[in-house]
């Protein structure tokens, strides 16, 4: 059990970018791409998901390293 524990730390680090700039990105990237189909779905095909995901959670959740 105390490996498992140990094998990850959660809510050490800050996160990467403060909330307010994630929702003024988001809300932004929002309005550039329901003016712009193409662009969304380049942004797709640039998986967007992962850099989303990237920025709300990898600063949460980090392997320790040994």
């Amino acid at each position: 059990m105390a490996e498992c524990q140990s094998s990850t730390v959660v809510g050490d680090y800050p996160p990467v970018i403060s909330t307010g700039t994630f929702i003024m990105v988001i809300r932004m990237m929002a309005l550039m791409c329901s003016r712009c189909p193409e662009l969304a779905v380049e942004l797709i095909k640039q998986n967007i998901a992962e850099t989303i995901s990237y920025l709300l959670m990898e600063a949460l959740i980090k392997p320790v390293k040994k």
